[in-house]
This record gives structure tokens, C-alpha cells and sequence, in this order.
């Protein structure tokens, strides 16, 4: 039995590294596409105007599992005075407060060829690449106990790294920006309660850190 287990772990964590390869392959190649063409362009400041239905939600009886629905987002953006849109090509549960901003980079000899900033189905796959590859090597590294081997206050400092990572990476894909304050605007005007739960695993992900580095090495010392 135990035989048995282990080879379905084994297949279920090939699967999601072959899949994370993929969609980080996939998101490289789109986001240097996207970064290739929009080269040139400038930004401006495009603000939160309407949201269409995505994808639809509902019950996944496969899954035994509800999914929610998901949206796109359209913004408007000014350029010399005329005003342009711009919607997401992707579909988020989160949906800003009307008038919420977030960068615009247009192309200035035809302003309705535009992108918005740091969103993207190719960033996307990026971090859900990223994310599909990291969470089985470290279950993997467990199973063949790698983990063991390393100086203790480094196994807590690493889980730490990679929810701080996961984390801001989210909040990255839903706020639109890497800047602190950019993300706590966002937080300010549009918060919602799932919102919590990244800010949750980042703060837990700094304990772990904390831990790590100072904690575990004094315990180590004594």
C-alpha cells in the first residue's frame, strides 16, 4: 500500500512540474512577445470603468467542488484629450471600486493599441508556472528527505521565502504592482475580504523567516 502511495505521489507531483514547466515556458514566451511589441510605448493612468461576466461559476460536479464567477475588467485611459478603453484579457473574482487605477502603456501613434500594466495571461502563467513548480519540488525534496539534510534553521526560513513570494505574487496579480504603496492604495479603495488571506500568509511567511534566521540559530548555538 504504502508502495503503491508513493508512486501516485510520485506521478501527481511529474504531472504538476510538467504542467508548471509548461505554463512558465508559456508565460515567458508571451510576456517577451508582449514586451517586443509594446516597445516604445508610453504610460499613462487608466482608471477602473466596467466589468463583464468571464467565466461563469457553479457547481463542479467532477470536483465535487463551486467555483466562483470571474470578470473582465475594462479601464479608461487619456490621450490628447481623447478617452480610450482597454479590458483585461484574462478573468478575475476581484473586482475594484469604480475609478481605481492602474498603468496603461499605449502605443503614441495609435492610442487604442494599449496594455495594461502587470496584467497579463502571460504573467499569469508565470507565477502559476512558478507556483506549480516550486510547491512539488518541495514536497519531492521531503519525500527524499533533502529537507532533513539542511541545518534546521534553514527549512523554515526557505517555507518562509516561498509564502512571501507566493503571496506578494498574488497580491502582484491583483493589485497590478510590485510597489508597497500602489498595493496598499488598492487595499484603501477596493478592499474585499479575500484580501486578508495573502497579507495572512505573507505575515505568517516573515514569522517563518524570523524564525529561521535568529531563532533556530541561537537554539542551534545552545
Amino acid at each position: 500500500m504504502q508502495g503503491g502511495a508513493k508512486i501516485i505521489s510520485s506521478l501527481l507531483i511529474a504531472v504538476c512540474l510538467i504542467a508548471g514547466v509548461i505554463m512558465l515556458s508559456l508565460g515567458i514566451s508571451d510576456a517577451l512577445e508582449l514586451s517586443k511589441s509594446t516597445k516604445g510605448y508610453e504610460i499613462t493612468t487608466g482608471y477602473f470603468s466596467d466589468y463583464s461576466l468571464y467565466s461563469e461559476g457553479g457547481y463542479d460536479a467532477a470536483r465535487k467542488t463551486h467555483t466562483s464567477d470571474t470578470y473582465s475588467l475594462t479601464y479608461n485611459y487619456n490621450v490628447d484629450g481623447r478617452e480610450y478603453t482597454i479590458t483585461t484579457d484574462y478573468g478575475t473574482s476581484f473586482v475594484p471600486e469604480k475609478g481605481s487605477e492602474r498603468e496603461i502603456r499605449y502605443n503614441p501613434d495609435a492610442p487604442s493599441e494599449a496594455v495594461i500594466v502587470g496584467s497579463s495571461s502571460g504573467s499569469i502563467l508565470i507565477f502559476m508556472g512558478l507556483f506549480f513548480i516550486i510547491i512539488p519540488v518541495i514536497i519531492l525534496s521531503a519525500m527524499l528527505g533533502w529537507l532533513q539534510r539542511l541545518p534546521s534553521r534553514l527549512v523554515p526560513a526557505i517555507l518562509g521565502l516561498i509564502l512571501i513570494f507566493v503571496s506578494y505574487g498574488a497580491l502582484y496579480m491583483i493589485a497590478g504592482s510590485l510597489s508597497p504603496a500602489k498595493i496598499f492604495k488598492y487595499f484603501t479603495v477596493s478592499f474585499s475580504l479575500p484580501l486578508i488571506i495573502p497579507i495572512i500568509m505573507i505575515a505568517a511567511g516573515i514569522y517563518l523567516l524570523i524564525k529561521g534566521i535568529f531563532f533556530s540559530k541561537s537554539n542551534e548555538t545552545e
